[in-house]
């Protein structure tokens, strides 16, 4: 019922055009300008570049009318309203036990059946955790795998530096790379037990994930942000050649090239290539915890302790 008030609210008061500030001509400006600078150099621009460009705006645009919408005095009266029935209708009179919140969400929920407790969880926390799907282009809290490895990584880099921009001239390092682009990645580590995961989500330490296996059967699964034996987190710098932009294979999985340092037969540092497939997108929220985490651990100061073995 909400979410249909939400559709009519857009659709009855044209806030695609009122409320996203399109009809002021400072603005279009504006906008125009910030997709013109996400092409790049290049003549005509990459399609990959274009989209990516172009999706950017979108995600201004509909975060406008999100705040748009929460500030809605009617839309949150009749939401509540709602509410207070349904707790009504479920007899919602007596302090609140786990087991009674759980029963009255199912209530409120009607499931065709009675759903498992960690099912609903991890729904929930992907939910709550994920965009839909990937965008078109590596930012802050993409997800990625590379092939049919246990090598899971989410992108650490401030979503500024993933965009194809030439560094200005002082950034001797950044600058001297274009149009190669440095991208800071954050290793994921598997938890054995799902169960286990869960009773820590609200830690903020975990990433809930949808993936595939061989038989093409979805698999849930989850996450630590911290390795289990340094309890910490663990980081690489990636080389994207060109830009942060993806690409699609032949099953429609979303791609991308990066390079990576490692040591070469006479142990010296070497670039080598490697190919990931983006497996989800963070929302802002999470994306934006785990930056956090990994500019802590990047900034931590060394104590002069002992740890006393034995």
């Amino acid at each position: 019922m909400i979410g249909s008030e939400i559709q009519n609210l857009l659709e009855l008061q044209a806030l695609a055009t009122d409320e996203l500030n399109l009809k002021e001509p400072l603005i279009r400006t504006g906008l125009s300008y910030f997709m013109l600078e996400g092409l790049g150099s290049e003549v005509p621009p990459d399609e990959r570049r274009v989209w990516a460009s172009v999706e950017t705006i979108i995600d201004k645009l509909v975060d406008t009318l999100r705040r748009r919408i929460g500030d809605d005095e009617a839309l949150r009266t009749m939401a509540t309203s709602v509410f207070r029935e349904k707790l009504e209708e479920i007899g919602w009179s007596e302090p609140p036990t786990p087991n009674r919140t759980w029963d009255a969400a199912i209530q409120l929920g009607a499931p065709p059946f009675r759903p498992a407790k960690e099912k609903v969880g991890f729904a929930l926390n992907y939910y709550l955790s994920n965009e839909p799907r990937p965008r078109r282009h590596i930012t802050t809290g993409t997800v990625f795998h590379k092939g049919d490895t246990d090598e899971f990584w989410v992108c650490a880099s401030p979503s500024c530096d993933m965009v194809a921009r030439k560094a200005h001239k002082d950034q001797t390092w950044l600058h001297g790379l274009f149009p190669t682009m440095p991208m800071l990645a954050l290793r994921l580590h598997e938890t054995s037990q799902l169960s286990d995961a869960l009773k820590k989500a609200t830690q903020g330490r975990h990433v809930f994930i949808k993936t595939l296996d061989q038989e093409k059967v979805i698999r849930e699964r989850a996450f630590c942000i911290e390795s289990p034996g340094v309890n910490q987190v663990i980081w690489e710098l990636l080389f994207l050649p060109e830009s942060s932009t993806l690409t699609t294979d032949a099953d429609g999985n979303l791609m991308f090239s990066a390079s990576r340092i490692q040591l070469d037969g006479a142990r010296q540092p070497a670039l080598t290539a490697e190919s990931f497939a983006v497996i989800g997108q963070l929302r802002p929220q999470n994306a934006s915890r785990f930056l956090q985490l990994a500019g802590q651990h990047l900034s931590r100061i060394g104590m002069d302790h002992v740890k006393l073995s034995g």
